[in-house]
């Protein structure tokens, strides 16, 4: 009984440590989309400094320049998104879609809403004033559900992009175009902005910069080393009754194969069992959202761990046998 319950919970506890995995890695990816906004694809990531308020004059000059990137935007059908920093300004987020194919393609310019679950929505259900408006907004459009990205974020409004509000924080560009970039940088820079590109993260820059990602590596390592020594100490206990096999011609293989199938429904649903506690306890601790793509890596997770320690009793009852059958030879 206890052999099947040291295969049980090494297929638990590694299934566990892959499932985490699986957590990490889904997050690490969320991160790419995140900051992308969710527009995907190709983009280019921009930084521009919010500006102290300018003078009518230079206000004039930088509304014609607001103008010209809207209409440059829709000629080259980029799409342009920005948040404010945290604690800096309007919390807000400003948007121009003209490919009309995110979750802001309702947004057009000079409109604005309010997001969905914040708090000024709920000032604007009940008509009262919304405190932290700007002068030049006449009225609210109505409630947007902005991108999973942007939600849990301290953003209050949505704008459509025109020549009252000035973009600021974290810009989103849907391009990679050099000459495309620079032109936009040069518009906002007329717009008395001073833009500058930042670094963009790929998948693979976040799968090793991710701190969870490294950890989890390591400890299955370890527990791959921990689960062999466990395993390895148990099964030498079956090595007399593996033995009385070999009297009706039985091998070191086919032994080996018979009881490794044997222990496949036990491993399996243990395997299972870790993957949905882990699950279980992400519905409680929400430290992950769910999607398909996490639910595939998931099932690959349940899959790996029931294939590795598979592995490992094959390899380790394998070795014993010959080891045991090599000996008896001898003798």
């Amino acid at each position: 009984m206890h052999k099947k319950l040291t295969a049980a919970l090494s297929a638990f506890i590694f299934s566990l440590i892959l499932a985490f995995l699986a957590f990490s890695v889904s997050e690490a990816l969320n991160e790419i989309h995140n900051q992308s906004f969710g527009i995907g694809g190709e983009y280019t990531q921009l930084s521009i400094p919010q500006m102290a308020n300018p003078s009518p004059d230079r206000k004039q000059e930088q509304e014609k320049a607001l103008i010209k990137l809207r209409k440059y935007l829709a000629d080259e059908k980029i799409i342009f998104i920005s948040a404010t920093d945290r604690g800096e300004g309007n919390p807000s987020v400003l948007v121009y879609d003209p490919l009309s194919t995110t979750w802001a393609r309702n947004v057009k310019p000079s409109q604005t809403y309010v997001v969905k679950g914040s708090y000024f929505e709920e000032l604007w259900k009940k008509k009262q004033n919304n405190p932290l408006l700007i002068e030049s907004i006449s009225r609210i459009n109505g409630v947007i559900d902005p991108d999973a990205s942007l939600q849990g974020q301290e953003y209050q409004f949505v704008h459509g992009l025109d020549e009252k509000i000035s973009p600021s924080g974290k810009a989103i560009l849907s391009t990679q175009n050099p000459e495309k970039v620079q032109h936009v940088q040069s518009l906002l820079s007329q717009a008395l902005l001073q833009p500058q590109v930042l670094p963009r993260m790929t998948w693979k820059t976040a799968l090793i910069t991710h701190k969870e990602i490294d950890f989890t590596l390591l400890v299955s390592v370890l527990s791959i080393v921990a689960c062999v020594m466990a395993l390895n100490g148990v099964l030498e206990g079956l090595i007399p009754e593996f033995i009385i096999h070999t009297y009706s011609g039985g091998t070191a293989l086919s032994i080996t194969r018979k009881y490794i199938r044997h222990q496949f429904p036990t491993v399996a649903l243990s395997s299972l069992a870790g993957s949905v506690f882990l699950l279980i306890l992400n519905a409680m601790l929400q430290f992950a959202r769910l999607n398909p793509f996490l639910l595939s890596l998931l099932l690959l997770s349940w899959l790996a761990s029931t294939l590795i320690v598979e592995l490992m009793l094959f390899l380790i009852v394998f070795s014993q046998l010959q080891v045991t059958f090599a000996t008896n030879r001898k003798k």
